[in-house]
């Protein structure tokens, strides 16, 4: 486990925040346009975003789609003019993404606290059921051929010592359950023979329950939630690999 620091150079490469709700039927298509029209000024290019319900059937074997049932507009995406931060508003809720360059946690919890608000007040949800933080870091390690992934990772794949050592790929899962009901879905994906060594560590932090959709309520949550989501990163990794990003 590495000594937890504020890293000027983090190795983010998206981070997002994600609210959850109990779905909402038959949103009318205006309610997420008129968003569009709140939101131009930060927010100007606009997609809406679609969804269907398709019928499968195994007829032989084979599965058959027999039936889609396009169930129209269910969101909208939001971009910045940069393409560097996206809002979603949708009928089961509300994501915010930011994209490399990553500014700082109190950055992107301000804005999605100063856009959620415009959620509720357009779509009118009832009681949140989830509450996410996920975060996507890129590691780029000096790794040589010769050495181990363990200087960089405290949870490296481990593969027999009676076969060969060299890897050119691997994908480690798991799921976490912490204090508080918090759980951590924790990915550590490695595709590639390129240098430096290019490992995906993907934290995905959340909660379950029945929370008001009041702003001020909901924070301390998610102030739990990136609390999680640092100790599950600097575990992951060792003190070598910290100095790379400071």
């Amino acid at each position: 486990m590495a000594t937890p620091k504020h890293l000027r150079k983090a190795p983010i490469k998206e981070a997002l925040i994600d609210v959850r709700i109990e779905p909402i039927t038959a949103v009318p298509a205006d309610t997420f346009r008129a968003l569009t029209t709140v939101l131009a000024d930060g927010y100007p290019v606009a997609k809406d975003l679609g969804a269907a319900h398709a019928t499968i059937q195994i007829q032989g074997g084979t599965r058959v789609i027999t039936e889609v049932e396009q169930l129209g507009i269910q969101g909208v995406r939001l971009d910045s003019a940069d393409g560097k931060t996206v809002v979603q508003f949708r009928a089961d809720g509300f994501t915010l993404n930011r994209l490399k360059p990553y500014q700082d946690w109190r950055t992107l919890w301000e804005e999605a606290k100063r856009l959620w608000p415009v959620y509720v007040a357009h779509l009118h949800p009832a009681t949140v059921t989830r509450l996410a933080l996920r975060y996507i870091n890129e590691l780029q390690l000096p790794l040589e051929p010769e050495e181990d992934f363990d200087l960089y990772l405290t949870a490296p794949p481990n593969v027999p010592t009676n076969l060969p050592q060299q890897l050119s790929e691997f994908a480690i899962r798991v799921h976490l359950h912490g204090p508080s009901n918090l759980h951590a879905l924790v990915t550590q994906r490695f595709k590639s023979v390129e240098r430096p060594v290019k490992v995906l560590l993907d934290i995905d932090a959340y909660r379950v329950g029945q929370f008001s959709v009041d702003a001020d309520t909901i924070e301390p949550v998610f102030a739990q939630l990136h609390d999680f989501k640092n100790s599950i990163f600097f575990s992951y990794i060792t003190d070598r690999t910290v100095r790379l990003y400071e």
